[in-house]
């Protein structure tokens, strides 16, 4: 006889990535996480910033047209709280591509060639979990089914 799916490896080890997901949409409303990339040449840099706020994820694409300026590449972290205010729980999946042309400025202001923002919120991260989870759990009752009658007809 099978075993009930609450007594699978497969369940309890589903529970620490899920609670991990549920943890990280709590500490979105309370605390501002942001990770920062800057690479590229002295005539053009790649930004790419990925912030965990608000109750989602958003992850920011950028290349910028930089004009006698120095920038400096590496790697940046930064944590700071965030206002009982600003709290959002369930906010609106979004991505947006913006294209811009490059034109030459009097001033030498940076100006961006291509940017890029996709937000995916920690409630549609879970359910596409909750999901994938579901389904390896039913198909891991339908095959140990499937080797019980192999074995009992055997």
């Amino acid at each position: 006889m099978p075993r009930p799916w609450h007594r699978s490896p497969l369940f309890y080890l589903g529970l620490f990535p899920l609670l991990f997901l549920l943890w990280a949409w709590w500490d979105s409303n309370h605390h501002s996480t942001t990770f920062m990339k800057v690479r590229g040449s002295t005539s053009l840099v790649h930004l790419q910033v990925i912030t965990h706020s608000r109750g989602a994820l958003r992850i920011t694409d950028q290349k910028v047209e930089v004009i006698h300026a120095s920038i400096s590449t590496g790697t940046d972290f930064g944590r700071s709280s965030v206002a009982s205010e600003e709290r959002l729980w369930c906010p609106a999946p979004h991505l947006e591509i913006a294209r811009q042309t490059t034109s030459e400025t009097a001033d030498y202001q940076p100006e961006i060639i291509t940017e890029s923002h996709l937000t995916l919120p920690h409630w549609l991260l879970i359910l596409a979990y909750l999901a994938l989870w579901s389904l390896l759990l039913f198909w891991r009752s339908r095959r140990i089914k499937r080797l019980s009658r192999l074995k009992i007809s055997a």
